[in-house]
């Protein structure tokens, strides 16, 4: 009984194993590809799809599927930017504890000390002018220190900002790349061919995306990837929009805009490398800038209202050790020994009587004695304290900052070893492949030979 459709003759027959030849032989080329590819960043395992053709007439090879788990793509992605922020951010943390964390005998902790000391110094030796010479030296060794450190972290800040605005040109090349490769993958698709290395291209360029800027991709359904950064879409089809950095005209400072109609700022949207310049530079360095001014305030208010209070070798009082600053912000960098006293030592007030000048030596021991009250803080700490304070919390985000870093990466290289348990390439698994796609050659192969074996046996029939 023939069953409708399937081969009746035996040159019909040779239709079949010649499939199998095909499919066989397209096997062996996965495999290959696969093998070439094991230590190829990023891509995908390739698995040949093959299906019976219907009545009895072979095999048909339909195709290629990725292995891949979408879900664990977009973790990946996530976590890259995360991985990328911390990595980014490590560095600048450390550079800001190196700058006013300085614990040796040349930093601000022992400038301050060494400012106290010299009042000591000068109460008892008051008509000493080298006691003197000595003092004034040491106020302007810490109102020096106080203004290279705010010019130090006013640079940080400033090559933050810098990096920010290079990093512009590099995300929007990646942008433009996914646009395009949206629009490859879509015409290969259409066209039956395989995309497959386009989208594993496309991975790479939007993970790549995520450490630079963070940002969220999602599958439109049609074979494309659709990118937001802050909401806004910035990817649809093969139409991609730019990122531009607008100074801001209160700060100087870049905004990172989406160019076009919306203008939308996503400055604080930012995550990966850029978010990290963003969050040193608007964030990190203005905590401790703060602290540091206010610190700077305390100083310069309270040893000025005991200075003034006091009187020079000339009984002259009501002189500032240091210019009155205008405000707590900005008091660091602008502090500086007052001009009055800086020209002329005998003008260091250290008596409290100015009928014992020159003698008296009263009020350089009051100004000693304020190492130990607490002056700073709203009165809650000692300017050595508050000191302590700012070193301690640049000290822990710098720690924090490295036990981070550590932290995302671990959760990184574990999610790349289960997308590689999934997507990567075994080569013993594919050697195993490889024999049975041979195997399978030559069954097809050795069906043919019958075949062409059974043809000549008719031919020769008389």
């Amino acid at each position: 009984m023939l069953i409708p459709g399937m081969p009746t003759g035996l040159l019909d027959l040779l239709h079949t194993p010649q499939r199998g030849l095909g499919a066989s032989q397209a096997g062996l080329a996965t495999v290959a590809h696969n093998i070439a590819n094991a230590a190829t960043p990023g891509f995908t395992r390739r698995e040949l799809m093959l299906g019976p053709l219907d009545p009895l007439r072979g095999v048909d090879a339909t195709g290629h599927r990725r292995s891949v788990d979408r879900h664990l793509g977009g973790q990946i992605v996530g976590q890259s930017a995360r991985d990328a922020y911390a990595r980014a951010r490590e560095p600048w943390l450390s550079e800001v504890e190196s700058i006013v964390g300085d614990l040796g005998p040349d930093g601000l902790g022992a400038v301050l000390d060494g400012l106290f000391g010299s009042f000591r110094g000068l109460a008892a030796s008051p008509d000493d002018p080298a006691a003197r010479q000595e003092t004034l030296a040491r106020a302007d060794d810490l109102a020096a220190h106080m203004r290279r450190v705010a010019a130090q972290l006013g640079d940080l800040a400033g090559t933050a900002d810098r990096r920010l605005r290079e990093e512009v040109a590099g995300v929007n090349d990646l942008l433009g790349e996914v646009a395009r490769l949206n629009r490859d993958i879509r015409v290969a698709e259409a066209s039956g061919g395989d995309a497959g290395d386009l989208r594993d291209l496309r991975e790479r360029a939007v993970r790549t995306l995520g450490e630079r800027v963070g940002m969220r991709a999602l599958d439109d359904g049609r074979g494309g990837v659709i990118v937001l950064v802050g909401g806004w879409r910035v990817v649809q089809d093969d139409g991609a929009e730019a990122l531009v950095a607008v100074p801001d005209p209160g700060t100087g400072f870049a905004r990172i805009e989406i160019a076009g109609p919306l203008s939308a700022d996503v400055t604080r949207d930012l995550g990966g490398v850029m978010g990290a310049h963003v969050n040193l530079r608007d964030t990190e360095v203005p905590s401790r800038m703060t602290t540091l001014d206010s610190l700077a305030w305390d100083i310069a208010t309270s040893l000025n209202a005991r200075h003034a209070a006091g009187f020079g070798l000339d009984g002259l009082g009501g002189r500032n050790l240091f210019t009155p600053p205008a405000g707590v912000a900005g008091a660091a960098a602008a502090l500086t020994v007052d001009a009055a006293v800086a020209q002329d030592p005998d003008a260091l007030a250290a008596a409290l009587d100015p009928s014992g000048v020159p003698g008296d030596g009263r009020n350089a021991l009051e100004l000693a004695d304020l190492e130990d009250e607490d002056l700073a803080l709203g009165g809650t700490a000692t300017l050595s304290e508050a000191l302590g304070l700012l070193q301690a919390q640049a000290g822990q985000a710098a720690r924090q900052g490295h036990a981070s870093a550590q932290r995302e990466g671990d959760r990184l290289a574990q999610l790349d070893a289960l997308r590689d348990s999934i997507s990567g390439v075994d080569v013993q698994e594919q050697l195993m492949w490889m024999s049975r796609y041979q195997r399978a050659y030559e069954a097809s192969a050795r069906v043919i030979a019958t075949l062409d074996e059974m043809l000549d046996t008719l031919v020769n029939l008389r």
